[in-house]
């Protein structure tokens, strides 16, 4: 009895030995070499790089790790908190001191956001907690290692009459390196060529979050950057405060933008005399954006009206974003056209009303042409000579203007002539 006691004893105490043998000491992360990564580039968080004052193992991560957890910003701009398993963390034998935590399958719910506190975030985020499944927890900092990036680019385009001006946003304050003349490469939106940008100045506001660059005039036309053009920002050339410099594969940044509202019109047309009974006095006709309209057969004004330009012109007029979307019901354009013989005597008028939500836009950008067919208000055809047009467009958006052609370009009339063939 008393051998079978000893060898059960024995056993206990081997057991327990062995057990003991497999129970490992909490590691707890540095306090300073924790970094937060944007692996892939897209200005959100997809990663943390955790530096332990301990080599550990796989083992150690199954054994002992439960979770992680810290404060960001979600797509929506709320403060969240976010739980990252066990499942997330990943060891690499070659860093035996360092463990992954694999955010990537997080990142789309998150802001674009390349810093733990900026202009834009004010807010206290990170305080970052690592859980143990023994019950130990370390609260430990990270430093930011993500490179920022371009939110957003607008391009005011003034088709020549001054200096065009692009305004950018960043995902965090930005700092450009003394010696470079430009901060950003561009590509034309037909054409893979990357050319570097000229900037005459660039004024950036107090927190360096955005800036206002007024670009080189003396470009040629078909050189000049424009709407849907893109722009990536130069490595080495700009970066952050704790220096996470823009690197050789930044991304390009499509910017958007909008030319001032133009009218297309001519000064003379060519009566082909081929309109019959039926062929109504004037025509509001919905043309691609390409068309080539009007023309030396086809007599009347053009605008373009609902491409991404046209509504981008409408969001800088009510101060909004460029990411918001309109409501296309709200959007009022009306053309009202008057012609005179060259004497004064009135011929003929007509006005419209369309909605930006008219079906025959095809939710697409058109060119809204209103035709005159030469004919006067009797439907007879008007002879040769010289004609006076007063035209007037007004666009608003929910009852508020946002162009008048008579207070953006001044006078209305236009002096054209009518000749046959």
């Amino acid at each position: 009895m008393n051998k079978l006691w000893t060898f059960a004893l024995t056993t206990a105490l081997l057991s327990s030995s062995v057990f003991a043998a497999f129970i490992q000491s909490p590691i707890p992360p540095s306090s300073k070499e924790n970094h937060l990564l944007d692996k892939d580039g897209d200005g959100r968080l997809d990663g943390i790089d955790i530096k332990l004052l301990g080599s550990i193992s796989q083992d150690y991560l199954d054994q002992m790790v439960d979770s992680l957890t810290f404060d960001w910003v979600d797509s929506n701009d709320v403060m969240v908190h976010v739980v990252a398993t066990k499942s997330d963390f990943k060891f690499d034998s070659a860093t035996p001191r360092n463990v992954f935590v694999d955010l990537s399958g997080k990142q789309n719910e998150w802001l674009r956001q390349t810093a733990i506190s900026s202009e834009n975030n004010p807010r206290g985020l990170g305080n970052f907690k690592m859980f143990l499944a023994r019950g130990n927890s370390y609260t430990f900092s990270a430093q930011d290692k993500m490179v920022p990036v371009i939110n957003d680019a607008l391009l005011r385009s003034y088709r020549g009459l001054r200096s065009d001006t692009l305004s950018m946003h960043f995902s965090e304050g930005m700092k450009v390196s003394a010696g470079c003349e430009t901060f950003l490469m561009y590509k034309k939106a037909d054409d893979p060529v990357e050319r570097s940008l000229p900037i005459a100045a660039a004024l950036w506001n107090h927190s360096a979050t955005s800036v206002n660059i007024i670009l080189d005039a003396s470009l040629n036309q078909g050189e000049r950057l424009a709407p849907r053009d893109s722009v990536r920002m130069i490595e080495k050339c700009i970066g952050d405060s704790l220096k996470n410099m823009a690197n050789a594969s930044s991304k390009f940044f499509a910017v958007a933008g909008y030319f001032p509202m133009e009218i297309q019109t001519s000064s003379m047309v060519v009566d082909p005399q081929t309109a019959d009974k039926n062929t109504p006095i004037f025509q509001l006709q919905f043309q691609k954006e390409d068309a080539k309209v009007p023309n030396e057969n086809s007599w009347g004004y053009a605008m373009d009206i609902m491409d991404e330009e046209f509504l981008n012109a409408v969001r800088s007029t009510l101060g909004l974003s460029t990411k918001v979307v309109l409501d296309p019901a709200k959007l009022l354009i009306h053309y009202n056209l008057r012609i005179y013989t060259n004497l004064g005597t009135y011929v003929v008028g007509t006005s419209f009303d369309v909605k930006g939500s008219d079906p025959r836009f095809e939710n697409s950008g058109k060119k809204l042409f209103l035709k005159w067919n030469m004919m006067d208000a009797a439907h007879r055809r008007v002879g040769t000579g010289v004609y006076i047009a007063d035209f007037v467009v007004h666009v608003t958006y929910n009852g508020e203007t946002i162009y008048r052609n008579d207070i953006h370009h001044g006078p209305t009339t236009q002096i054209f002539g009518v000749k046959r063939r």
